[in-house]
């Protein structure tokens, strides 16, 4: 048990982290951090940077000693501010792994939202995602291509065995939830004698889905069918994979779409691939003493999934399905034990966490 000081420290720390994370927030928006970078070593004065930003030099200078004083940019021996390797990678870089830059547009979402938060908190009725703005719908976007990129081909495909159905002619993918489109188009670059049917209900997501799968060539556009309703509504037929990336907690009732889901897999050899938080099956495993460590991860002695993943679905997972008519809301720390329940009563046999990466569980469902 924390006495009274450590954790008022502990709670200052925390208003702390929410103004430089803020800070972090708008040097992404304003492009600072990308001219920063721009003058190497050699660093930049508050006047140069707010020339280049056309912004109000005053104002320019107490966000840089803000950031510096934060370990975000270095200072130079001659007072000028530079943006070290590692900062400019984690902030700049969109090839990266480490890139943040999608998980620092929830700020602003989530601050335009927070009186309704607030509300709904009293009346359950929850906040729509729509106003959570384009920043929100960006975001998850940008942060859901940075894990197709790097994971699922290398990582997530052998997992699932599905690497030599890929291959062969004649595979069918639907991705539920489909966002953005992301996932689909990785899948049809890659693997070119694969279909795709991505579906999702959310007119702007899909409509951002159109305009990505409009850049991409003939080859990958013919294999990439787009439906903008619910999986109820879609025509009769067979997948060898349906993905539920991110969204069956989402669901009003996930219990009801993964058993549609049952009759839209190949008989036999259809499977399900569902990718959720990485979280234990009882909350209070998550809640450590202080000094106590999380059993595998050597480096950290907070466990951040968890606050990460309750942290999310308090602000908006949960937020969003409590807006609608819902039967089940199951908010972003779904646990493998409610899978588990729900995939065995519609009838699936196996329900399998074939891979851990960084906050998620990659389940395989057949």
């Amino acid at each position: 048990m924390m006495s009274a000081e450590n954790f008022a420290k502990r709670v200052v720390e925390d208003i702390i982290t929410h103004f430089s994370v803020n800070a972090l927030s708008i040097g992404a928006d304003l492009d600072l951090f990308k001219h920063i970078a721009e003058t190497g070593e050699n660093g930049i004065s508050p006047k140069e940077l707010a020339i280049a930003s056309e912004c109000n030099e005053r104002v320019i200078k107490e966000w840089l000693e803000c950031c510096a004083t934060n370990n975000y940019v270095n200072l130079t021996d001659n007072g000028n501010f530079y943006l070290p390797p590692g900062n400019a990678e984690v902030l700049l870089e969109k090839e990266s792994p480490f890139y943040q830059r999608p998980n620092l547009k929830f700020i602003p979402s989530f601050n335009r939202v927070y009186p309704k938060v607030v509300e709904a908190f009293k009346t359950g009725r929850g906040v729509p995602y729509e106003d959570y703005g384009e920043e929100c719908v960006e975001a998850i976007r940008d942060a859901d291509a940075i894990i197709y990129k790097h994971y699922f081909s290398s990582e997530m495909l052998p997992k699932l065995g599905l690497k030599e159905t890929f291959e062969n002619e004649g595979a069918v993918v639907c991705d539920v939830g489909c966002g953005a489109g992301l996932l689909g188009i990785i899948i049809a670059r890659e693997f070119p004698k694969v279909k795709v049917v991505g579906i999702d209900c959310d007119e702007r997501s899909m409509a951002q889905a159109r305009e990505y799968l409009a850049k991409e060539s003939e080859s990958v556009r013919s294999r990439i069918t787009l439906v903008e309703d619910f999986l109820e509504n879609l025509e009769p037929q067979h997948f060898d994979l349906m993905t539920y990336f991110q969204s069956l907690h989402d669901i009003p009732d996930p219990h009801k779409i993964l058993e549609t889901s049952k009759k839209f897999l190949k008989p036999n050899t259809g499977m399900i691939a569902l990718l959720e938080s990485n979280v234990t099956d009882d909350f209070r495993d998550m809640c450590l003493k202080p000094g106590e460590r999380v059993p595998n991860l050597d480096e950290n002695e907070v466990n951040a999934f968890a606050r990460l993943s309750y942290g999310f679905s308090a602000l908006h997972c949960l937020q969003c399905t409590m807006s609608q008519p819902h039967e089940y809301a199951a908010g972003t720390s779904i646990t493998m034990k409610q899978i588990k329940e729900m995939c065995e009563a519609i009838g699936f046999e196996h329900v399998e966490n074939v891979l851990s990466i960084d906050v998620y569980n990659l389940y395989k469902v057949y």
